[in-house]
Formats: structure tokens, sequence, C-alpha cells
């Protein structure tokens, strides 16, 4: 109360407003008048500081919300900021000592009451981006907004850096400040996907079981891997590792494609890290980039795996002529039998026979390439037994004696090693002998010699022939090429002559 005013003219004005409040500028104009007073009541009304800020995409036109926005300013107390929450009840605000934290929503925040200093606005998920109520994502404000509230001048809040108006060519977040609301503008993320195929030949099925990773230094926190419309699981189905600064992330193939979905802006490597059983692992590297628009330079990655496969031949001795009719079998008895009539239907241009523990055929006039051979060792031998093989023109060869081994392993370089084998055909050779190429094995084998006899039964030395005498031959030799002439005509087994 403002008591003992003499007649006359008055003006109020109010020169410093309080802390946390706007000066009124007002004049408040009154007279006494024979003690009477014109306005005998005032009420110099200040408004709160404040400031509102909005959370938008790049435009201003659309809310971003879930952004954690934290306000700042280590010249307050604790107690200040607390206040200063409890004072704007309808805004959930969290003090935190040094500052107070929110969430934006569907639209702007106001905040009042703010007390003189500078301030410091920040988005506090770090390098984290923003996922709104609709699933997209925000890169947040790289910098941090520094505003000054000064309530002694007429801008009473000054923003350091903030743009005008907004920007409709801005690629990256900005903030815009037009007296009253200050904007956080962030850019909508754009991520790239890439699909990747594992396959044997280009536009082929998928093959499952191989192991593949993707190399990179990008922001992996929104990979997602998905197959059949269905995310995959961290942990069981794919690993995301970071170490000395690289990210690997990872999976093993299925049977349909697999999709890298959340690629942030950044370079990448593919590899295949292990093949799947039955096939040669492919040491290609496949780079690829995604760039700020979330477009990707090879969107579509296939990864193609050659069958492990081995080429059997037989020949003679000198590896240059086919032998035919000769019965081969591959045996590995780690495998089960529905797996080795897996391999003998996968390979069906080839006439293979499954017989529970292996595969059976017969070589022909060129080499039989057998592919899908699983990890594991093999034998190669020749089921006749004792017997010669017989080819096409009816020359003989003798089979090779000792059984011959091989080692499939597609982790190594050398996928198929044969023990034993020679690299190359010995010209000089008497007995049956394998050569190995690195990529098709060759049965040699001997031609075999057979000799000639000729008996006579005479009375005489060098006299006529005496018919009607039965003679035997005895021996413990292999008689089964046994043949009889006379003159120019072969004698019939069993009705000229026995063999027992």
């Amino acid at each position: 109360f403002v008591t003992g005013l003499a007649e006359g003219s008055y003006t109020l004005t109010e020169t410093i407003a309080p802390d946390g409040y706007v000066i009124n500028e007002s004049t408040f104009d009154f007279t006494v008048t024979n003690g009477e007073v014109s306005k005998s009541e005032i009420e110099v009304i200040d408004e709160a500081v404040k400031l509102s800020v909005n959370k938008t995409d790049l435009t201003g036109k659309t809310e971003v919300q879930n952004a954690v926005l934290t306000i700042t300013n280590s010249s307050l107390t604790a107690e200040q900021w607390a206040e200063i929450a409890s004072a704007n009840a309808g805004v959930k605000l969290t003090a935190n000592g040094d500052g107070i934290t929110w969430t934006s929503g569907d639209k702007s925040v106001e905040i009042k009451y703010l007390l003189n200093g500078t301030y410091t606005l920040t988005e506090t998920q770090g390098d984290k981006a923003i996922t709104d109520a609709d699933g997209n994502k925000y890169d947040v404000l790289a910098s941090e907004v520094t505003f000054v509230v000064d309530n002694t001048k007429a801008d009473v809040i000054k923003v350091t850096g903030a743009k005008a108006d907004f920007a409709t060519d801005a690629t990256e977040g900005y903030a815009v400040f037009d007296g009253d609301t200050l904007t956080i503008c962030d850019a909508l993320r754009k991520f790239g996907t890439v699909s990747v195929s594992k396959t044997e030949m280009a536009g082929g099925d998928e093959i499952e079981g191989a192991t593949l990773k993707i190399e990179t230094t990008a922001d992996t926190s929104n990979v997602v891997l998905t197959r059949d419309g269905k995310n995959l699981t961290e942990g069981s189905d794919y690993t995301v590792e970071t170490k000395n600064g690289k990210t690997t992330i990872t999976f093993t193939t299925g049977t349909t494609k697999t999709f890298v979905t959340g690629l942030a802006e950044g370079s990448y490597t593919l590899t295949e890290t292990i093949a799947p059983d039955g096939y040669v692992i492919n040491e290609s590297t496949f780079d690829f980039t995604v760039n700020s628009k979330g477009e990707v330079s090879k969107s579509e990655i296939e990864v193609i795996d050659e069958a492990v496969k081995l080429s059997v031949n037989k020949t003679d001795l000198t590896g240059k002529t086919e032998v035919q009719n000769a019965v081969l079998t591959i045996t590995n008895a780690s495998l089960t039998e529905s797996q080795w009539a897996e391999i003998a239907s996968a390979n069906a241009g080839v006439k293979l026979t499954a017989n529970g523990d292996g595969i059976t055929w017969t070589s022909g006039d060129k080499s039989v390439e057998i592919k899908y051979l699983l990890n594991g060792t093999y034998t190669l031998t020749e089921t006749q037994g004792d017997k010669a093989i017989t080819d096409a023109d009816g020359n003989k060869y003798d089979v090779l004696a000792s059984e011959v081994t091989f080692v499939v392993d597609n982790t190594k370089d050398d996928v198929i090693k044969v023990t034993g084998a020679k690299d190359k055909f010995a010209s000089d050779a008497t007995e049956g002998y394998t050569v190995f190429d690195g990529e098709t094995l060759t049965i040699c084998d001997a031609l075999r010699k057979f000799g000639t006899v000729s008996v006579s039964k005479t009375e005489m030395a060098g006299g006529d022939e005496i018919e009607g005498a039965k003679l035997k031959i005895e021996t413990t030799a292999d008689t089964s090429c046994l043949v009889l002439m006379r003159g120019t005509s072969v004698l019939i087994k069993d009705v000229d002559y026995t063999v027992k």
C-alpha cells in the first residue's frame, strides 16, 4: 500500500521483473483529487518466462514422438530445478539435479519459470535413433542447442545457432527459433535393406547351412534379419559382435532368402566363412554401401557355391585309353543310407546305385563326375574281386589290387586329398596305379597278358595227329579267360571240353 499521496498525477511502471518472469512494460497512470484516487487498486501482471519446445521431422510439419530431451544449467541448484518441474505441473518434467528431462509427444511442450542464465538443450539417446509411435526412426540432432534467458532484455530468450525458418532442402537435423518456440528438426532416418541368397547356380534353389558374415563400422543398432517375412532372433538365429570398432553380423543361411534390414549409412563387406557340407566355400568378398537416403549399392547378393566334385576315370596304364565295364564302388561308413541315397539322386546325370554304405557305377567311355560328397574319409574299390575287366572290345584288364583312400574336407584349400596317388601318369608302369591331379582321380589298370600253348597228339615226333585221346591241364591259375581252338574254330565249353 502506498499512502500519503498528495493531490496530483502519478505513473507506475515496472523496472525489474522477478527472476523467472517477463517485465510488464505497461504504464499505470492515476490521479489524486481531494484525497480521492482515480485508480485505487493497481495489479501489475507479469507473464512467466516461457519457452515452447517442439520436436519435428526436417519439414517442421510432422511431430516426432518419443524423443528424450534434456535442458541443463549447472548454475541452478537441484532445489531450483525441482521447483521449476513442480511449477510446470501440466507437463511431465523430471528434475535430475542439474536439469529437467521429458519425452516428446504429439505437440510442443511449454516450459515456464526459467530463471536467468545459460541453458543447453540436448537429446539424451546418444548415437541411437528415435523411434516414433509409427515405427519411424529419426537421427538425433548431433549438436547441442544453447540458449540464454535474460528477463532484463527485450528478447528474453536468445538461441545460439538456430535458423529463423524451416529449411525445405535440409538433409540433416537443425534447430529453428521464432522468438517463442524452439523446434528441433530431426532427419527421418533412411535405412537400407539387402537380400542374401545362397545357391549353387545363378537363380537356383537356396542352399541352407552356409555361415556368412557382414562386417562394418556403421551403426548396427537397428539391424534386423528376416526370413519368410518373420524376424530372426538375435543370439540364436544370428549374432552381432563389436570389437575394435568393427561390428560383425554372423548368420546361417536357410531354405529361403535372408533379408538384412536396418542398415545405416556406411560401407559393408559380406563373406562366406563356412560352406554347407557337400559344397566348396566361395572365397569372394561382396562389398556394398548404404547412403544417407537408405539406397544400397548392391541390394541383392547371391553367394554361389560350387558342389564338392570328384571326377573318376578308368584307363589303361598309359592313362590314354578308357577302360569300360569296370564296376567301381565308393564307400564311407560314417554316412547314413539316406545320405548315400541323396548323393545318388543328386547326381541324376550319372548312373549311380546307392547300396547302403556307398555308391556303385560301371565305367564307360569317359570319366564320371560325382558331386555333393560330404566331409569324411572315403574308399574307392573295384568290386570284381580277382576277376579281370573285359571292355567293349574284348580286352581284359587286371583290377587294381589295392583300395584307394581319399578325404573330403571343404574347410581346406585342397578340398579332396587322395592317399598314395601319383600326380602324373607313368609311361613305364607294369602294374595298376592311381593318378590324382586335384580334380580327377584316374584308376590305371594293366592290360592283361595271356599265354598260348599248342598241344599235339602223335605217334612220333612230327607225325600225324591222332584223335580220340583225352588230355587234361591242371593249374591253380585263373582260367576264366581260357579259350580252346582247333584250326580257326573256337571249341565249345562243356561240349568240346570241360573246366572244373
